[in-house]
C-alpha cells in the first residue's frame, strides 16, 4: 500500500477533439484545450452548474459557455458556434473536474 497522495485532477489533460472546427480569432481550431479554472473564473462567469431543491444537477448553459471559452482562452463567440455534441463533451469534462456528479463521457 502506498501512502502517497493521489494526483490532483486536472483539466489541462482533458482536451476534446472537435467534430467540427471553430473559428478562434484568425485561427481555425479543431481541439478544445482547457486550463484549470481559477477563482476569478467563477467571480467573472458564475458557477456553471446548480442543484434544484430535489438535488438534481443542472448546467447553466450561459455560464458553461463562458467557462468553455475562458478555459480555452477563446472569445465567447467561438464557444457559441460549437457543435452541440462538442459543447456537451466540454461541459461534461468541466463538470467531472468540478466534482458535480456527472460521469465523464468517452472521447
Amino acid at each position: 500500500m502506498s501512502d502517497s497522495p493521489a494526483a490532483a485532477p486536472s483539466l489541462e489533460d482533458a482536451t476534446v477533439r472537435l467534430s467540427k472546427p471553430v473559428q478562434v480569432l484568425t485561427e481555425t481550431v479543431s481541439v478544445w484545450t482547457p486550463r484549470n479554472p481559477l477563482g476569478n473564473d467563477f467571480a467573472e462567469a458564475g458557477y456553471p452548474t446548480y442543484f434544484d431543491a430535489a438535488g438534481n444537477n443542472y448546467i447553466d448553459s450561459k455560464v458553461m459557455t463562458k467557462f468553455i471559452a475562458r478555459l480555452a482562452g477563446w472569445p465567447i463567440t467561438s464557444a457559441q458556434t460549437m457543435e452541440a455534441r462538442d459543447w456537451n463533451k466540454c461541459a461534461l469534462k468541466i463538470m467531472s473536474f468540478l466534482g458535480d456528479g456527472a460521469a465523464e463521457s468517452g472521447s
